[in-house]
């Protein structure tokens, strides 16, 4: 009998924690926005638990993806591999009471100053979702890093 009630109780406990964390998980899917005098950020949290970090600077566009989950009430995403190494790690954020995602960590260091990004009001559609959960091809970074000498003999194997 005594087993009967802690099955029970096991279950349900199982059941509203699993409906608690989605919960938790939904309230961190969307769009958010942050930018400052010739600097803007936009990252795109998705429902496939993947995101997707775009960063513009000047004439620079860096655009870089990874996985997220949720940890208490703390998003811990975590960038795909990148070449050369340059990952700066995990990235840690939490939401805001006005629904905005404040990053807290970078690379274990905590934030100096709020980096708040602003939710944004649009959605993404299904089609732009699904390709910004795809990891990025790095092939045409990495074969710029090639010397000429190595670009010229990949060209003559490729021939024969």
């Amino acid at each position: 009998m005594i087993l009967k009630q802690i099955k029970t109780i096991l279950l349900f406990s199982l059941f509203f924690y699993g409906a608690f964390t989605n919960a938790q998980t939904k309230e961190f899917v969307g769009s958010y926005t942050y930018s400052k005098m010739e600097f803007a950020e936009q990252m795109h949290i998705l429902d496939s638990n993947r995101f997707s970090w775009k960063q513009v600077y000047g004439a620079r566009d860096i655009d870089l993806r990874g996985k997220w989950i949720i940890k208490g009430d703390t998003l811990i995403a975590t960038l795909d591999p990148i070449p050369d190494n340059k990952n700066p790690g995990e990235l840690e954020a939490v939401l805001t009471p006005s629904g905005n995602l404040s990053f807290t960590k970078f690379n274990d260091k905590s934030t100096v100053e709020p980096y708040i990004f602003k939710r944004s009001e649009y959605n993404l559609s299904q089609d732009v979702a699904e390709k910004l959960a795809q990891p990025i091809n790095h092939s045409k970074l990495i074969a710029s890093k090639k010397s000429p000498l190595e670009r010229q003999n990949e060209k003559a194997k490729k021939r024969f």
